[in-house]
């Protein structure tokens, strides 16, 4: 196409149409050398967290609405993920050559989820003991958490120094 990486064309099933992608053997080529480069971090983009964040310029059921909906965004991509997996389960993957690729992605995403879910259960069981979104009454409890939240992330980081055999973190990144 544009740069000369793949290639489309149009097939026609009746009168339903459809562009089929192929790839180019300079596309081919650009992306073994992609694949070579190291990947640029990931990039967190979340407006619900974005809200949770800011949520004490608003009202509690503001914050409860914004978790609940997160929950209701999360069920749409389950829902999604679950329709792509019943072709699976059925023998009839969209590209049964590159199953076990595609197994990678799904783990990463199905963990990705379970973890979200995790964190909006908390979040809402949490925000229910709030009268409102101000800190007064909440400080002993944020400590705890926070407290907690690094415990976890010393662990974490722990566990990845060990994995990638690295030395022990100085202390005095915290």
């Amino acid at each position: 196409m544009a740069h000369g990486l793949a290639d489309a064309s149009r097939e026609y099933t009746g009168r339903r149409g459809r562009t089929v992608y192929s790839i180019t053997d300079a596309g081919s080529n650009a992306l073994t050398h992609w694949l070579s480069e190291r990947a640029t971090p990931p990039a967190t983009q979340d407006e619900a967290l974005l809200k949770m964040l800011l949520a004490d310029h608003g009202a509690r059921d503001q914050l409860l609405t914004t978790i609940r909906c997160a929950m209701e965004d999360l069920l749409e991509v389950i829902t999604g993920v679950m329709d792509i997996s019943a072709r699976v389960a059925t023998g009839e993957p969209l590209f049964p050559e590159r199953l076990h690729v595609t197994a990678l992605s799904a783990r990463n995403g199905i963990t990705a989820g379970s973890q979200r879910f995790e964190f909006l259960k908390w979040a809402e069981d949490w925000v229910r003991t709030w009268e409102d979104t101000k800190l007064e009454g909440k400080t002993e409890e944020a400590i705890a958490v926070l407290t907690d939240s690094r415990t976890k992330l010393e662990d974490l980081d722990r566990e990845l120094r060990q994995r990638l055999g690295r030395g022990p973190a100085d202390d005095n990144h915290f």
